[in-house]
């Protein structure tokens, strides 16, 4: 009965695979959607909007691996410092080596969270990073480097903002996995 919440406060969660997927929440309600990856320096970033579920993750030992597509198996998510942001921004981007990754970048801290504010689906759990004392946020961004995808950083700033709750989430989706 306590073993599943010691390892998560050990930090040596395992979950089985699960699609990986997105919710957000605005004044305006909740939605969820799909991510896809797209190359990236050194490997890739998730793309927003794809048409169905393209992405299976796990969480262990405080790193988020993908499990599918095959392409990009065992590659773990960091978050990549982008230049010349205020407030700091770093770019969720999943890497099979840490060669080459810019100073200031990220690894490991991720976990899964009860937290359920802003999810509408019951199937969801957050995936989240401890970094920066879990003050900051997730949200999705236009980009010109990759095509004006929309892809998804973590913000240094508050979910809350002028006094309505707003924000990308990263989900497992335990009904929806993704098989390769």
């Amino acid at each position: 009965m306590f073993a599943p919440a010691l390892a998560l406060l050990s930090g040596l969660t395992l979950v089985s695979a699960a699609g990986l997927r997105f919710g957000t929440t605005s004044e305006y309600g909740q939605n969820q959607g799909d991510w896809a990856l797209h190359e990236a320096p050194g490997g890739a970033v998730l793309a927003a909007w794809a048409d169905s579920p393209t992405v299976s993750a796990h969480i262990q030992n405080g790193e988020v691996y993908i499990d599918c597509p095959a392409a990009y198996k065992g590659y773990q998510a960091v978050l990549v410092p982008i230049a010349d942001r205020d407030p700091a921004a770093y770019e969720v981007r999943f890497v099979n080596s840490f060669d080459n990754l810019p100073s200031g970048t990220q690894f490991g801290s991720w976990y899964l969270s009860d937290d359920r504010l802003g999810l509408a689906n019951s199937n969801f759990t957050k995936v989240v990073n401890a970094f920066g004392d879990e003050k900051g946020s997730y949200h999705a961004e236009k980009r010109a480097e990759y095509d004006d995808l929309y892809t998804l950083e973590w913000v240094n700033k508050s979910y809350y903002d002028h006094g309505v709750y707003n924000g990308w989430f990263l989900v497992l989706d335990s009904a929806n996995d993704v098989s390769c």
